[in-house]
């Protein structure tokens, strides 16, 4: 961090948005002269925090600083896909998911491209979101292939918790991978 920035702060602010309590690190956020920092990344999670809390004018502001001092950064620019295509400026989110596709290696392109199709097939994701976020799904047709029943109900019913899908969806899901 540069000088004016307390690192108690600034850890504080990490540790609130790493345990997703977003709106009580947007106001020790609000507090700090982020012009001062020197680190990209911790622009980035300011960013990410104003984007949490609807304030898309502010986390560009971040985010344009972060890939000032950090051009080659790729979750800057992960998130600057993901701003971009809740703001609706989807000619600049496609211009950002091509700098980020450009050098991507499999793993991380395999990431924003269901952030991409994610957006361009918003309807077909709703139900399949928390399951295919997480990869759990993957992990419980291969628990499924060793019969361990117990594991795999521990599973689904830790996605099932954590999801908020509908509970049509979620008795679809579990008829299917209960089988």
């Amino acid at each position: 961090m540069g000088a004016g920035l307390s690192m108690a702060s600034v850890n504080k602010i990490k540790e609130l948005a790493n345990s997703r309590e977003y709106s009580l690190a947007l106001e020790l956020v609000e507090h700090q002269d982020l012009t001062k920092s020197l680190n990209p990344q911790f622009l980035r999670l300011c960013g990410e925090i104003y984007i949490k809390n609807d304030r898309y004018k502010d986390a560009r502001r971040c985010l344009i600083m972060a890939h000032r001092l950090g051009p080659e950064s790729k979750r800057v620019l992960y998130t600057f896909v993901e701003l971009y295509l809740r703001m609706g400026y989807f000619q600049l989110a496609k211009t950002y998911y091509d700098m980020y596709m450009f050098d991507a290696n499999a793993y991380d392109s395999r990431d924003m491209e269901y952030v991409w199709n994610k957006h361009e097939h918003a309807d077909d994701y709703k139900t399949l979101e928390p399951l295919t976020m997480t990869g759990a799904l993957s992990y419980i047709c291969f628990t499924r292939k060793r019969k361990n029943r117990t594991r795999r109900r521990r599973w689904l019913s830790y996605i099932m918790h954590r999801s908020r899908i509908p509970i049509t969806a979620r008795l679809y899901w579990i008829s299917k991978l209960e089988k």
